[in-house]
């Protein structure tokens, strides 16, 4: 899909840590969010009206991680990319990560309704809470809590694997998407001088809210990953991190969407750049970090998944994106964070990578 400028800020408390990305008022919400809200407009009449994005009519559900854009597990990563050391010994961190995208899925254009008709998702928003507790300097044991608000304008002949067409109203779905634990271990210890550490990361999570017009996967997913870091100047000034994983899903129904819908007899294109199937993810990540005077790094990532299963057309299956940013120390572990950045991947739909993006953030540690 269309790349995505995105622009992050986070926060950490840790006990202290708290992380924010894009715009206050979703945390705000976020109780309130558990279950699904809706706030339609009339439907298109040239085309059957649908509940939802994907017209399912199961009680699971059609779904999807919308979401490229995933914030470290911790306070020792960077932005979304982990780092490799942990929590410190009963040290307990605290975070909110807030973040926006606009653009998700292009349609193809002139088929679906106007000029307003342009994506499967126009808006999305997620705000991540975190809580992380520190063991025996050794590991650290989380809780990950992402609320997600998605919205999109009236689209008219949309169509799912079975190519038949139907219209969806104007719509705004809100939910607690999963409930997520995750766990860090430390493998090798990376010092405050030219070194290289490692540590695993295991992640698992059940959807709460649905799949109402793509804000989660109804089933559940287990990400297990590996985290390299390389500390490249003395007092690890600067940091170079590498992550890999594998985000597998499971006990739900993945969103499907057809390559042509027939319109008159016609055979229009549904999506800009194919067929699509949401399935299983390898993921991975590279960023960057120095520390150009005392309180103050500059950071540069870039992230990206591919979809390994499902029925896709070759654009579809990878979404990359980067972002640049800067981390400001305020006591030595409190620090406040302000990024922005860009999809990387002209030309591919996957739900995660959007057109445009914001977020916002603050921390303490």
């Amino acid at each position: 899909m269309r790349p995505r400028p995105s622009l992050a800020r986070s926060a950490t408390c840790h006990p202290r840590w708290l992380s924010l990305k894009c715009l206050a008022a979703v945390a705000c919400s976020a109780a309130a969010l558990a279950a699904p809200e809706k706030a339609e407009a009339q439907a298109p009449p040239s085309a059957p009206a649908a509940d939802n994005l994907t017209n399912s009519t199961d009680a699971k559900g059609f779904g999807a991680d919308t979401h490229l854009f995933r914030p470290a597990v911790d306070s020792k990563g960077m932005i979304t990319v982990n780092g490799a050391d942990v929590v410190g010994h009963l040290d307990f961190s605290i975070g909110l990560f807030l973040d926006y995208g606009y653009g998700l899925m292009p349609v193809a254009e002139d088929n679906h309704g106007g000029e307003d008709a342009n994506y499967l998702l126009e808006h999305s928003f997620q705000g991540t809470v975190q809580f992380n507790l520190g063991l025996a300097n050794f590991m650290t044991l989380g809780l990950s809590l992402p609320v997600v608000l998605a919205g999109h304008n009236t689209i008219d002949n949309l169509a799912a694997s079975d190519g038949v067409a139907y219209s969806i109203k104007n719509t705004f779905a809100q939910g607690l998407e999963y409930i997520a634990l995750h766990a860090k271990f430390r493998i090798v210890r990376p010092e405050d001088k030219p070194s290289v550490g490692l540590a695993g990361i295991v992640q698992g999570g059940i959807g709460v809210a649905g799949t109402s017009d793509l804000i989660g996967e109804n089933g559940g997913f287990i990400w297990p990953q590996l985290a390299l870091e390389g500390r490249m100047a003395p007092g690890g000034i600067w940091r170079v991190n590498l992550n890999g994983g594998f985000r597998a899903n499971f006990g739900g129904n993945n969103a499907t969407f057809a390559k042509e819908v027939d319109v008159g007899g016609l055979n229009v294109p549904v999506l800009e750049h194919g067929e699509f199937e949401y399935g299983q993810l390898v993921t991975a990540g590279l960023g960057t970090s120095i520390r150009v005077v005392d309180p103050l790094d500059l950071i540069a990532e870039t992230y990206t998944s591919f979809l390994v299963t499902g029925a896709n057309a070759t654009a579809q299956r990878i979404s990359a994106e980067a972002i640049g940013g800067l981390k400001v120390f305020i006591d030595g572990k409190s620090f406040l964070f302000l990024g922005g950045g860009a999809g990387t991947r002209d030309g591919a739909d996957q739900l995660a990578q959007t057109d445009s993006g914001a977020g916002v953030g603050a921390g303490l540690d």
